[in-house]
């Protein structure tokens, strides 16, 4: 899929400067620099086409954490199963070699976002919320990867952890400003204190774990949507990247990862939707039901 680089590569470039700084804080941030071991573990398993569901188990038991939240989600609503899910194994076999994998590996990473500070509390709660909204987004267009569009919500703002480590200040600071002013221009300001923008941070870790090319064009391009439709790039990908991106405008809009919801955020007459073409009416219960299912599932992922 080395095609999506070629259409992708000239939007929003970086420049020599922003391209050895953020090289610099990518070798200075180890635990950040490769994919978390157990998630490098399972992509092995997953990779392997002689795998079975016991090789996968057997990775996956090795870490207690990520067992009981697979199993948690397993038997959620996020699923919908009719039956209780009681093993690992049998999770495996009903949710998916697939879904596990996308699961896990998103549970592990997510555990980058995690402490006590405030500002990374609400980066974890817009991730969620974004692939929560993601995912029911997804649901509205029959060839889309709902899984993908999952992950590819929840990464999306994943350079921001990097960039919390460079100078925490600094993107509490860009925060800040959002909040007060909307018609900020995120990236734009990130740019301006770090020489690159948290798209270009996240997209350049996902190219170095080796993820899907569509899920870091997904993650680095989210942004970017009225250029990305001018590429030739195939059409799911360019769904995914508008999936993401309304995902985004929506939770912001609810306050989801926020301090507070923003009404001035226009849903319906957006860029977005002009491509997706999703009716007012129907944008009204996704809405609701995003709303409803960050209440009842985000803390699935905690």
């Amino acid at each position: 899929m080395n095609e999506i680089y070629d259409f992708l590569a000239e939007i929003d470039s970086l420049d020599e400067t922003g391209q050895k700084e953020l090289e610099l804080l990518i070798n200075k941030t180890s635990d950040l620099k490769q994919l978390p071991l157990i998630a490098r573990k399972i992509m092995q398993v997953i990779e392997n086409p002689k795998s079975t569901a016991y090789d996968l188990e057997r990775v996956i038991q090795s870490d207690q954490s990520l067992t009981a939240k697979l199993l948690k989600i397993s038997n959620s609503s996020f699923y919908g199963l009719l039956r209780k899910v009681n093993t690992l194994q049998r999770a495996i076999l009903v949710v998916g070699f697939k879904t596990i994998k996308d699961i896990a590996v998103s549970t592990a990473i997510l555990s980058m976002y995690r402490s006590s500070d405030p500002h990374s509390i609400k980066l974890w709660e817009q991730a969620i919320g974004v692939g929560i909204a993601c995912r029911i987004l997804s649901l509205e267009f029959q060839d889309t990867d709902t899984d993908e569009a999952f992950v590819a919500g929840l990464l999306h703002n994943l350079g921001k952890t990097l960039m919390l480590r460079a100078d925490g200040d600094a993107v509490k600071s860009i925060y800040d400003r959002q909040q007060k002013d909307p018609a900020a221009n995120e990236l734009e300001l990130e740019k301006e204190a770090f020489h690159f923008a948290y798209t270009h941070a996240g997209g350049t870790l996902i190219r170095n774990w080796n993820l899907a090319p569509s899920l870091e064009a997904a993650v680095r391009y989210h942004s970017h949507l009225p250029e990305v439709l001018w590429t030739d790039i195939d059409m799911d990908i360019k769904v995914t990247i508008a999936i993401v991106s309304y995902a985004k405008r929506l939770c912001r809009q609810l306050g989801i990862g926020w301090n507070a919801a923003d009404p001035s955020v226009d849903l319906v007459n957006c860029p977005e939707i002009e491509f997706m073409k999703i009716s007012p009416e129907r944008i009204l219960e996704i809405a609701d039901e995003v709303k409803l299912a960050f209440f009842e599932e985000n803390q699935l992922f905690a």
